[in-house]
């Protein structure tokens, strides 16, 4: 592995999950992608990735170990360059942050403009993404999870940002009829709450908050969704119930990422955002 270009292809291929994404970052077509992954894996006499029946690309253990030099490498030239932007009092970088759509969606990209103007030389990507990104593998630079983490051990960082409160929400004159969310969800506190309603029925079930939101909106029954995400949104009115159970916000970042001009000035931007919510009404 003597070429820069072929350890940073495994490492994209691993955050982006198909040659077509991982072709676009790398400026390339998803098929040259293929042939170059492919002589790499020929030369090393090793399978990088594993592709499933759906496309999408996920890396070998051998994979992973060259992704994370990788992002080393990376995060060396970052260093380098921002080191650079110091000598003129401006931040050059990019940062990738990655939370559940809800939050990426209707939260903060609505409120990059405050970051972007203090800092103009920054590109935030914001990923849309249920799953937990890797941060060793440089899935994403800032991570928010809606639990305390359990797992990455001494090379993750963790902060606790505060609480996101939660509300339900409906269109005025919405009927009584809950929208729910399905089974794998089970487990997450506004699956809960809506279970332990006395009486209550699921008239419309979904697989994630932003689908819940929009339910909502269409006036097909009452959801829980985050308090700041609901109560911005004019289609809706918050119901005065129960309160549901708040959810912990905590920010992740990589130990190795440590002192990044660019990193510091999101994690800055996330912690002083306002994650309280308002004053519910009174049904109809």
């Amino acid at each position: 592995m003597q070429d820069w270009t072929d350890l940073r292809l495994i490492m994209v291929l691993g955050q982006r999950g198909g040659l077509a994404a991982a072709g676009r970052d790398l400026g390339v077509h998803a098929t040259t992608v293929a042939r170059r992954l492919a002589a790499i894996e020929t030369r090393l006499g090793a399978r990088l990735t594993i592709r499933s029946r759906d496309g999408r690309i996920t890396l070998t253990d051998a994979g992973r170990i060259l992704a994370e030099h990788a992002a080393a490498m990376e995060t060396e030239a970052r260093r380098a360059v921002e080191a650079l932007g110091r000598s003129t009092a401006r931040i050059e970088a990019t940062v990738r942050i990655t939370a559940v759509p809800i939050l990426t969606d209707r939260f903060l990209a609505p409120r990059l403009g405050t970051l972007l103007a203090k800092h103009p030389g920054l590109v935030v990507e914001l990923v849309p993404e249920a799953r937990d990104l890797s941060l060793t593998q440089r899935e994403a630079d800032l991570a928010l999870r809606l639990a305390r983490p359990v797992t990455g051990g001494t090379q993750v960082m963790a902060r606790r940002l505060g609480n996101l409160t939660y509300g339900v929400f409906a269109a005025p004159k919405a009927p009584r009829a809950w929208i729910g969310y399905d089974l794998s969800l089970a487990h997450l506190a506004p699956a809960a709450f809506i279970a332990a309603q006395d009486g209550t029925r699921a008239s419309v079930v979904v697989s994630d908050a932003n689908t819940a939101l929009e339910a909502a909106a269409a006036g097909q029954g009452w959801a829980v969704v985050p308090t700041i995400v609901g109560a911005a949104d004019p289609r809706l009115v918050q119901i005065r119930t129960a309160s549901p159970p708040a959810r912990e916000v905590w920010l992740l970042s990589h130990a190795s990422q440590r002192g990044l001009a660019g990193i510091a000035a999101a994690a800055d931007w996330l912690a002083g955002l306002d994650w309280g919510g308002c004053r519910a009404a009174d049904p109809d």
